[in-house]
């Protein structure tokens, strides 16, 4: 073989395997960041959050095998194999610079204190104005509070959706169970649900929620498959319907007597028959879109440490924070900037170390339903993967605040932090398989705290909670409903106290 030969063969090589690695998510941290980071479905962690906010696989199959593929092509037939080559190169770098947005600069990396130069395209904010002028009690918490809890029955019980008539139109139903087949879905985990959008249309209000998801789907043979799927979901309610409270709203509960138990197959309630799906009560799903579905055959890595994309964008304060949080002040008096900061800081650090040391039962006093459950999903996926994700040098270096929302119901302040970390993960052995244990990871996200707008004060002594804010006696005994075992008391619905319930990165992030 000669000189030019093997340097040709050496450059596809690497040029196949650089196409390979840019399609590769990141696993990393409590927050998410990596899965979101390299553009591979930033749309929210949420939440998101998003959304939001915590990880969300979008890795398929295939990637080694059309490397080795290419190379061939290149050498047995560079007439096709180079131009095809050189395509795909320029296709995905085009394709990484949009999904970042940096117009082809690449991201700067260090130990964590340069940024990149040039900012994302923040996705833009949703205005409810209108239907807030409607419907002054509407908030946004609790209506993704019942949009997720929606989603996750839906999938879980789409054997048999006839149970949750009240929430689902027949066409709703259909695209359920044609998404789904014969086969029973497990393991839901949103990884990120956004608001995108709302308009009126008629004598309906319609919100759509996208959500992306990993979940798991058992065939009758009894074979186990993950899916990474991306959904919209279209909620509708009649125009002038107005909200419900949030024992109603959390727990699919009937809005005209709040009978718990399910409902008929006609969607009519079984204690006081209400008709409670034509939309005049409450929310109800009237449209489902599959935005795409991917088979997930493990969990992808990517190795390196860096300045998360988003990093450099400049906090855009919502135009009311300042008035927001003047009157979050003078309504509950417990509330101060400091000592609100250093409890965010305070928290950030609690759950950092207990995703670290794979302590689900740390996280569980801190974290909201929805949260926790996404934190929990993914340790367990570790586990059973037989790799930890890991960190240390925790650094907070600031914490801006961003929005705060008060509705008739909750308070929510969403607040930026930015901070470094070495983060990694590590296989049974002890072995790098992603990350950097010497390269920090630079980035900052969208945390957001709620609480009840009734909540009695609780003090203002900084840092995260180290008791029950019902009875005052130790958070050793938090079951996973989020229950206190000494006063049964649920603590971890912002009731009593401030809880975290979601996380979104910054390219998610809508304000």
């Amino acid at each position: 073989m000669s000189a030019a030969r093997r340097w040709l063969r050496r450059t596809a090589l690497v040029a196949a395997l650089g196409v390979a690695l840019t399609t590769t998510p990141a696993f990393a941290r409590a927050g998410g960041g990596g899965t979101y980071s390299g553009g591979s479905h930033g749309g929210g962690s949420s939440g998101g959050s998003h959304s939001g906010g915590g990880s969300f696989s979008s890795g398929g199959g295939g990637s080694s095998d059309g490397g080795a593929l290419l190379v061939w092509l290149v050498f047995e037939q560079p007439a096709i194999g180079i131009p095809l080559l050189i395509l795909i190169a320029g296709i995905t770098i085009y394709q990484k610079s949009q999904q970042a947005g940096y117009s082809g600069r690449s991201v700067s990396r260090s130990e964590g204190n340069v940024y990149v130069e040039a900012p994302l395209r923040r996705p833009t904010a949703l205005r409810l104005d209108a239907l807030v002028a409607s419907d002054p009690d509407f908030s946004v918490p609790l209506f993704m509070d019942m949009a997720r809890l929606v989603y996750t029955r839906t999938q879980e019980e789409s054997q048999d959706l006839a149970r949750l008539a009240a929430w689902l139109s027949t066409g709703a139903r259909t695209a359920v169970e044609r998404a789904n087949g014969q086969e029973q879905v497990s393991s839901v985990c949103i990884g990120s649900s956004q608001l995108t959008r709302f308009q009126t249309l008629g004598e309906w209000d319609r919100l759509v929620v996208r959500y992306e998801t990993n979940l798991c789907r058992t065939n009758k043979a009894g074979k186990t498959l993950q899916y990474a799927r991306v959904e919209e979901w279209s909620f509708g309610r009649k125009v002038g319907a107005t909200s419900l409270g949030p024992e109603r709203m959390q727990e699919l509960r009937c809005p005209n007597c709040g009978n718990p138990s399910e409902t008929r197959a006609n969607g009519t309630c079984t204690r006081c028959d209400t008709v409670i799906n034509d939309g005049r009560l409450q929310w109800i799903v009237r449209e489902i879109e599959i935005v795409s579905s991917e088979i997930v055959p493990r969990m992808a890595m990517s190795l390196g440490g860096g300045v998360e994309p988003g990093t450099q964008m400049p906090t855009q304060p919502d135009v009311d924070l300042g008035v927001n949080l003047r009157k979050l002040s003078a309504m509950q008096t417990d509330f101060a900037v400091t000592s609100f900061r250093d409890r965010v800081m305070a928290t950030f650090v609690k759950v950092q170390a207990a995703w670290s040391a794979g302590r689900k039962e740390d996280l569980r006093p801190l974290e909201s339903d929805f949260l926790y459950q996404q934190h929990r999903y993914w340790l367990e996926r570790y586990a059973a993967e037989g790799v930890r994700n890991l960190s240390s040098g925790v650094k907070i270096r600031t914490v801006d605040f961003a929005k705060v929302t008060i509705d008739g119901y909750v308070v929510a302040v969403t607040v930026r932090i930015f901070a470094s970390m070495y983060d990694w993960t590590e296989d049974r052995t002890g072995q790098v398989v992603g990350g950097s244990k010497t390269e920090a990871r630079v980035f900052s996200e969208y945390w957001t705290f709620v609480r009840s707008v009734r909540a009695r004060p609780v003090g203002t002594v900084p840092g995260a909670p180290q008791s029950c804010p019902s009875c005052g006696a130790g958070l050793d005994r938090v079951s996973e409903a989020g229950v206190c075992g000494y006063c049964e008391a649920k603590i971890t619905s912002g009731t009593f106290d401030w809880i975290l319930n979601d996380i979104q990165q910054d390219e998610a992030w809508r304000g």
